[in-house]
């Protein structure tokens, strides 16, 4: 007799777990399992509340549990979702989309920014979703721009994503050592929305979408420019944020 062999989202719930999760968890490398296990969800995954503002993790008593939080209420946007903290072994995973590429995590990332009721709200709300850009240097270095892909894999087909609407209009030097000062003068001037689009964004309400939060600069520089173009809000999801240091 000829045996079917399922694998993945179209094999029944009756089929064993060897053929319905052939694959390696990413954290723990647990085999045979989803690219993220349940026990390495609930451990390094597990939604926690932020600040609707800042995206920063605070208790579950509000601001001032069990860590007095100060929120940056200078920022531009309206209200900011993560999904994630930028730790380990989460930082990793950001890591391996922007510098290697990994297309499956991608597609879990954009997974777990689903299970995110802020960004899901924010996402339904927003009439234009526009991934954070990467200058034309960094495109032909790495041939794709990480964010744009994340974008997808959380969104889906949605045509409210537009890839190309906001740019990169020069390079900036790399961000990793700066301090928020120090990227706000490095960025200024480097982002645009192309001409052909701003008529779009009169009276929008945009979402920009980016991998990770650290400062805040760059989503700041790319919030003003939706708001210059004439947005009359924008919000912010990423899929892991900084915490504060402390």
């Amino acid at each position: 007799m000829r045996r079917s062999v399922y694998c993945g989202s179209h094999a029944p719930e009756s089929t064993p777990m060897i053929w319905r999760s052939w694959s390696t968890c990413q954290i723990c490398r647990r085999w045979p399992m989803p690219t993220l296990c349940e026990v390495c969800r609930r451990r390094h995954a597990a939604l926690v509340p932020r600040c609707p503002h800042c995206a920063q993790q605070v208790g579950p008593g509000g601001e001032g549990w069990p860590n007095p939080h100060t929120c940056a209420r200078d920022f531009a946007w309206h209200q900011a979702a993560a999904r994630t903290d930028y730790v380990p072994p989460m930082d990793l995973w950001v890591k391996r989309l922007k510098f290697a590429g990994d297309w499956p995590l991608a597609h879990e990332m954009g997974r777990l920014m689903r299970e995110c009721p802020l960004a899901e709200e924010l996402r339904l709300q927003a009439d234009w979703i526009l991934p954070m850009p990467i200058s034309p240097q960094r495109m032909i270095e790495r041939g794709y721009n990480q964010a744009a892909w994340l974008a997808r894999q959380w969104c889906g087909r949605d045509a409210r994503v537009r890839v190309h609407w906001l740019i990169k209009v020069r390079d900036t030097a790399a961000q990793a050592q700066a301090d928020r000062t120090q990227r706000w003068q490095q960025l200024q001037g480097s982002m645009a929305i192309g001409r052909a689009h701003q008529a779009a964004l009169q009276g929008a309400r945009v979402l920009l979408v980016d991998d990770v939060m650290t400062t805040g600069a760059t989503l700041e520089v790319a919030t003003r420019c939706a708001l210059r173009a004439g947005a009359v809000r924008v919000d912010v999801v990423v899929f892991a944020r900084t915490p504060e240091a402390g």
